[in-house]
């Protein structure tokens, strides 16, 4: 009796550390009749079946436990499993009713798994109502967005696919059509715009400016997708433009004035020497202008200023010349990639021209009377290098032109920058007597 209560100890001992039963293990009955000896070995496999359902119930308790939802059940001989059974079905019904409020199903409820179903069903209820007012806030934020003068874009990173438009933008820009327009201009944006930043850009079909800033934005499970934040800012470039042209331009005859006069010459210079092509410069100068305003009164010598820019514009023409109103009755001109012998037939067309002008003496009868006068110019012509500075050709220019004024003005003077002192000229006859000033 002892052997046989050590021999079921140790067999369920076994069972409950989930150690299997060899086949081979006998209960050994010493000193037992046949009946006995046959009902133990009954017990002995009931025990073996146990232990093969216990073994198959801890198999399949662990697959749940780490959420193989699919694992295979025991068989239907295994009772014990039933509610194990049970646990799956439900489980794989949570996972597909989690899938169907993934897709916006917030009819889903569960009322089988106890305080879990609680939790469960106002999870869902929450999202339902979160989701609600948040499609709510976006109809609204759209419906504000259409109203608005602000042009908003949402567009693919890649390939740049219009996502949303509010109307401005759409109207503006032609975005509810397949056109070249709009991929021109959503390529602009790309290039231009990156994620927190502000850019100004110009759209070259309408000729129109705008403030353009750039946010990474999740747009209906678009995650690369960009929101353009597009301002027109034309009205506010063109007078930015304006205010620098104004200060950039003598309001009396509409040239360049003396600060645009340097601004230029330092890049014509720079551009000369990088090209090693030659810069000339050529200065005018109104001969005897002092007599023709206390001869004739300012205002009418301000109509010979202007006279004057007038014609250096018809004559000096090349969109690359910059012609500037140094101060005064003088005036310059500069010439990229001009030789001096260029610079000479055009100074000689400028004065020529100056001798035919005759400008119209006005007062309150009426036209009294023509104004004639002559002008006087300087030339200096180099290629500029870093041995030299702007202020040298200008200097050597100046020269040449009070060289012209004191052998008899209506003369143009070349400097020879290689012998100081030394000048070509070109001369003409002065039109009015000579005073002691220039």
């Amino acid at each position: 009796m002892r052997q046989l209560i050590a021999a079921l100890s140790d067999i369920l001992e076994r069972i409950m550390q989930s150690k299997p039963i060899s086949a081979d293990m006998e209960i050994m009955v010493f000193g037992q009749d046949e009946d006995e000896i046959e009902a133990l070995s009954g017990l002995w496999e009931n025990l073996k079946k146990l232990w093969q359902i216990y073994d198959e119930l801890q198999r399949f308790a662990v697959e749940l436990s780490k959420g193989e939802l699919g694992a295979e059940p025991p068989p239907r001989s295994n009772y014990l499993a039933s509610g194990l059974k049970q646990m799956q079905m439900h489980l794989r019904h949570l996972t597909w009713q989690t899938k169907q409020i993934s897709e916006g199903d917030y009819s889903q409820k569960v009322d089988f798994m106890g305080e879990f179903s609680e939790s469960f069903n106002l999870m869902v209820s929450q999202l339902r109502d979160r989701e609600y007012n948040i499609t709510a806030q976006r109809e609204t934020m759209l419906r504000v967005f259409n109203q608005i003068e602000p042009l908003f874009i949402v567009a693919e990173e890649d390939p740049g696919n219009v996502l949303y438009a509010n109307k401005m933008a759409s109207l503006r820009f032609h975005l509810d059509e397949e056109s070249q327009l709009k991929q021109e201009l959503l390529q602009s944006f790309r290039d231009n715009c990156h994620p927190q930043t502000s850019e100004q850009i110009l759209d070259t079909n309408s000729g129109r400016w705008y403030r353009v800033s750039c946010e990474s934005f999740f747009w209906e499970q678009v995650l690369d997708s960009r929101l353009y934040h597009c301002v027109d800012i034309t009205a506010h470039v063109k007078r930015e433009s304006d205010l620098e042209q104004e200060a950039y331009t003598d309001k009396l005859t509409g040239l360049n004035n003396r600060y645009a006069f340097e601004r230029a010459f330092d890049q014509l210079w720079d551009m000369c020497r990088q090209n090693k092509s030659p810069l000339s410069v050529i200065i005018f100068d109104i001969d005897l202008f002092k007599s023709v305003n206390d001869t004739y009164g300012h205002l009418q010598g301000d109509r010979c200023l202007v006279a004057f820019a007038d014609l250096m514009r018809s004559c000096i023409g090349r969109f690359s010349d910059v012609t500037c109103r140094f101060g005064g009755e003088e005036f310059v001109a500069l010439l990229p990639f001009t030789s001096e012998e260029a610079a000479m037939k055009v100074a000689e067309s400028v004065r020529t021209e100056t001798e035919k002008e005759s400008v119209p003496l006005v007062t309150e009868e009426g036209v009294a009377d023509y104004i004639k006068f002559t002008v006087s110019g300087g030339i200096a012509s180099a290629i500029p290098s870093f041995m030299m500075i702007p202020d040298e050709l200008l200097e050597a220019a100046d020269k040449a032109l009070y060289q012209a004024k004191q052998t008899g003005r209506n003369k143009i003077c070349i400097a020879d920058l290689q012998k100081p002192n030394a000048f070509t000229e070109s001369v003409g006859q002065p039109i009015l007597e000579e005073t002691s000033e220039g």
